[in-house]
């Protein structure tokens, strides 16, 4: 029971959220803003809130995505954690309870920043996610963007959250302000590629359970080759795009680009080498697995980076 419920709702994909927000708040935006004396928007019980909420959009999605995806997995050949019948009413109960139980802390936390506007960030984000796993998903490359975007998305939330203070920053120290930004941006950019590949490998890797259900992905629109060849492409465009931030980052502390050359960049090698030499649908799993190591290890390259 225990490990079909850290499977559901993918405990290990959340705890990476978790110290993606963490990390950008106590290693990069909050130690600024209290050495220029400025106060942030968000007070420490403000902040684990808006991580609470986040984790309960994240856990919500997965929950839905497994209640949706209960033909495809079947026909993959993939474990199904959510049968038809009682299982699947539970299921349904337990999306309801993870979405709505947390509007009124989002309410809350909204009017405590003077921000009420805010609520339609947690209201989007959970719309999306629904419209993602009921529709969506089944367009080509269009529901593989929304996730990647979603999945950048968590590392802009405290730029909006604390705007106001980031502006005040910006007029007292501006290359203080340019760094918080620019570190933000480039993982940002990372978590959005990183995922976006997975996300097309994952596609390959379920394209017979697609076709069943009569699904328009990218590799059922334009086949198999020519989604492995944007797969190539869009990889090397990554490792460029990674290229430049560990140069940037290199420029602020030098010997930092070489650590990050060696266990960022040099690894997505050994994924290119994998992308070049699949041929089965069988290889894409694999891959889509050593995407998710490439970017815990990005993840934890930065928090090393900026907790030293």
């Amino acid at each position: 029971m225990l490990s079909s419920l850290l499977s559901i709702f993918r405990v290990p994909n959340l705890l990476v959220v978790a110290l993606t927000l963490w990390t950008i708040a106590y290693s990069v935006i909050y130690p600024t803003l209290h050495t220029h004396q400025i106060e942030a928007n968000l007070s420490f019980k403000d902040f684990y809130l808006l991580l609470f909420l986040t984790i309960c959009v994240a856990a919500g999605g997965y929950l839905h995505n497994d209640i949706s995806d209960g033909t495809t997995d079947r026909i993959n050949q993939k474990r199904s954690f959510i049968d038809e019948g009682w299982e699947k009413q539970l299921a349904l109960i337990g999306y309801a309870v993870i979405t709505i139980a947390p509007i009124p802390f989002a309410l809350s936390l909204a009017m405590e920043i003077d921000h009420p506007e805010y609520m339609w960030i947690y209201f989007g984000s959970v719309a999306l996610i629904w419209l993602y796993n009921r529709y969506i998903k089944k367009w080509p490359l269009i529901g593989n963007v929304l996730v990647a975007g979603l999945c950048a998305g968590v590392v802009l939330l405290l730029l909006i959250a604390e705007r106001e203070p980031l502006a005040m920053l910006k007029t007292i120290d501006t290359a203080s302000y340019e760094y918080i930004t620019q570190i933000v941006i480039f993982y940002g950019g990372f978590a959005f590629f990183t995922t976006l590949l997975r996300e097309i490998v994952k596609d390959i890797e379920d394209i017979k359970g697609d076709q069943y259900i009569g699904a328009h992905t990218l590799p059922i629109s334009i086949g198999v080759p020519k989604t492995k060849q944007s797969l190539i492409f869009l990889h090397l465009a990554v490792q460029l795009f990674l290229g430049y931030w560990l140069f940037y980052l290199g420029g602020l502390k030098i010997s930092w680009m070489w650590i990050g050359i060696a266990i960022v960049l040099i690894p997505s090698f050994y994924l290119l080498y994998l992308l070049i030499t699949a041929h089965e649908t069988s290889d894409y799993g694999a891959i889509s697995q050593w995407y998710k190591i490439w970017m815990i290890i990005g993840l934890f390259y930065l928090i090393l980076y900026c907790t030293t």
